[in-house]
């Protein structure tokens, strides 16, 4: 974002542009995205949107930014327990939707030739930190030590993530989609015991 000084009265303006983006971002890409169609989401003059983050790449520098603000800030704080960061991501609901809609466009760019990324320095800082923080996991023994960090990682996000990429595949083999409260139910009961296993294998070894 610019260094433009926003005043106080219009943050939560800012805020409804922020997630309007985030919402289109994740169902058009970042290439079919449109500023016109995120200021009527917004409800907010397309120049407002030139006015606070100058571009349609300022815009998604910044909602980037607050997204993986908190991966790249040392100290920040980290679940107790392992499982709990899919849960929270499942837990946030269409704000995770919308983000692992737009990591699917952008994954549709990716052949053998892997194509620069957006902000690609910046995130790939914020999974090292989450890899940094999975391995501590195993070191405490709250995930198995004998596991690839890395695919583990990928295995946690996509635990929290999934049922919101497929939810014809969570509704055919759960009989509820993802945003229902049966299904989240469910999964916090499911994510709960399988934490209590781990810790239960940690014990009796």
């Amino acid at each position: 974002m610019s260094g433009k000084r926003i005043p106080p009265n219009a943050s939560v303006r800012r805020q409804k542009i922020l997630e309007a983006a985030r919402r289109e971002f994740g169902l058009r890409g970042f290439a079919g995205a449109r500023v016109e169609a995120i200021a009527r989401r917004a409800g907010v003059n397309k120049g407002l949107i030139f006015y606070y983050f100058e571009s349609k790449e300022g815009l998604f520098r910044a909602l980037a930014e607050e997204r993986f603000s908190h991966q790249t800030t040392p100290g920040a704080s980290e679940p107790d327990d392992a499982l709990q960061w899919p849960l929270s991501l499942f837990e946030l609901g269409d704000e995770t939707l919308d983000w692992a809609r737009f990591f699917m466009w952008e994954g549709l760019e990716v052949n053998e030739a892997m194509p620069p990324l957006l902000l690609e320095d910046k995130r790939r800082l914020g999974w090292e930190r989450r890899i940094d923080w999975v391995i501590e996991q195993q070191r405490l023994g709250k995930l198995p030590a004998d596991l690839n960090s890395g695919q583990l990682t990928l295995f946690l996000y996509m635990l929290g993530v999934y049922p919101y990429l497929v939810p014809q595949l969570a509704y055919l083999i759960t009989g509820s989609l993802p945003g229902q409260p049966a299904f989240a139910r469910e999964f916090e009961a499911f994510v709960a015991a399988l934490t209590a296993r781990l810790h239960l294998t940690k014990r009796s070894k």
